[in-house]
């Protein structure tokens, strides 16, 4: 009986020692710095809601532009989970286009990069939340967004 105490006694004291060690960096930052990993910031009122997943494409014949968007975006509080060209250039007003997201979610997102159109194309199967296509009056949705990010 005592052998076999002992022996759960040497597990425990293993599963202890282990769990210590390996999470010891992320102890030390809850305890001094306070936080584990900075949290994104969203632009809309909810700080507890996930951020939105976009895919950007370019409309225009600007290179790079998509990319440049892309790093925008993310200091607003979104992801980028891509970027690329539009299939037909070029488009002439910028839209979004609403793959999962709720409408009243989409249209708080559109009026945030400066008033853009939505349209509705369900699709549960992709991985983004929407995309957003980029036209020729790009600058109004990248002036909404340089004046977002610098609240």
């Amino acid at each position: 009986m005592t052998r076999r105490l002992n022996f759960w006694l040497l597990v425990l004291i293993l599963i202890f020692a282990g769990s210590f060690f390996l999470g010891r960096e992320r102890i030390y930052r809850l305890i001094l710095v306070g936080h584990s990993q900075p949290q994104p910031q969203t632009f809309v009122g909810d700080p507890a809601r996930k951020p939105i997943h976009l895919l950007i494409l370019n409309g225009t014949g600007q290179a790079g532009l998509a990319r440049e968007f892309s790093l925008l975006v993310a200091r607003a509080g979104c992801v980028c989970e891509g970027v690329g060209n539009a299939p037909r250039t070029p488009v002439n007003a910028s839209f979004l286009v609403n793959r999962r997201l709720t409408d009243d979610l989409a249209d708080d997102l559109a009026r945030m990069l400066g008033g853009l159109s939505v349209n509705r194309e369900w699709d549960s199967r992709t991985t983004e939340d929407a995309v957003l296509v980029l036209g020729l009056d790009f600058a109004k949705c990248k002036e909404q967004l340089h004046s977002l990010t610098t609240r």
